[in-house]
């Protein structure tokens, strides 16, 4: 059985996910980011962890093969199969924050905004949205200056990711909404997400 959600842009979705199941986002369009969070559905206090995600598999950058973690160091999620490399374990989401304040842009939602709205059915409030897994970004740092560097995602179109649920998990996903900087080539697209059993 497969289920099919597409993610129009700058929006997000949410849904639940059982062990053994696999989840594939797949870059429509190419040059996407795909802003990704999930909790352990018994226990919403247990969730994706970024910083435990990059020290327990002992790098910055994941693929196949890896582990994404939670903050309890439990598995959540494997990756199975990545046309990419290239994700993202250091940025949080955008914001309206981000939006108003730093790039100077005036009101809107972003990505966190979006990952809150989709997981209201699930009472899981704006504050309790993990920094994501974003994925298809690239983010390079200065060694000189130790300022970061957003890139173009390096994504084509239909290049994807596929993830094997370790728990069962409710999972929220935004097609990231920052058409301001390179992140997604300055123009907003969708990706679609496939749920597998």
């Amino acid at each position: 059985m497969k289920q099919e959600i597409l993610v129009p842009p700058s929006s997000g979705t949410a849904f639940e996910a059982k062990r053994g199941q696999i989840i594939r986002l797949t870059d429509v369009k190419g040059g996407q980011v795909a802003d990704f969070v999930a909790f352990v559905a018994r226990d919403k206090g247990e969730k994706l962890d970024q910083s435990r995600t990059r020290i327990n598999n002992w790098k910055y950058r994941i693929s196949t093969g890896d582990k994404i973690y939670t903050n309890r160091n439990n598995i959540l999620f494997t990756i199975l199969d990545d046309k990419v490399g290239i994700h993202d374990l250091t940025f949080p989401g955008c914001s309206s924050y981000v939006y108003e304040h730093l790039l100077k842009v005036g009101p809107r939602k972003g990505c966190i905004e979006n990952l809150a709205d989709s997981l209201r059915k699930w009472n899981i409030g704006w504050s309790e949205v993990p920094a994501p897994l974003s994925f298809f970004m690239e983010v390079e740092y200065s060694l000189k200056t130790n300022e970061p560097k957003i890139n173009p995602a390096p994504s084509k179109p239909g290049d994807f990711v596929d993830l094997l649920v370790e728990k069962d998990s409710i999972v929220a996903i935004s097609s990231c909404a920052d058409d301001v900087t390179e992140c997604n080539h300055g123009k907003c697209k969708p990706i679609l997400v496939e749920i597998r059993d």
